[in-house]
């Protein structure tokens, strides 16, 4: 392992700190679960089973973000797949764009450690 991806793991496997409510022990854990979130709203607007984090180490940055990236992806088909709708000057958009879609995920993540919403 080289400096930097050992220093790297040793990041994630630091505390998340003491003032949480128990569902993060590491940053490792932190950075899944944002991950995982992503993941989740695209499976919620895709109408497909909600993906299971917990294959995902947290102390494994390559498998994070190999992670993350497949999350991006199926955002990004999804929005593509999606049929474009005509406005009244014409113009041709689609009803689900990447910022409406980020701005769910934003939503939903606000209220983390608020509420029992996230959970």
């Amino acid at each position: 392992m080289t400096g930097f991806a050992s220093t790297v793991t040793k990041g994630l496997k630091t505390s998340a700190g003491p003032h949480g409510d128990g569902r993060f022990e590491t940053v490792g854990d932190l950075i899944r679960h944002i991950f995982a979130a992503e993941k989740r709203n695209i499976d919620r607007l895709s109408d497909r089973a909600l993906t299971d984090p917990a294959s995902i180490p947290n102390d494994n940055i390559e498998a994070l973000f190999k992670f993350s990236q497949q999350s991006r992806k199926d955002l990004k088909e999804f929005v593509t797949s999606r049929p474009s709708q005509t406005t009244g000057e014409g113009e041709s958009h689609h009803p689900w764009s990447a910022d409406s879609i980020f701005a769910i995920g934003t939503i939903r993540f606000s209220s983390v450690g608020t509420s029992d919403t996230c959970r």
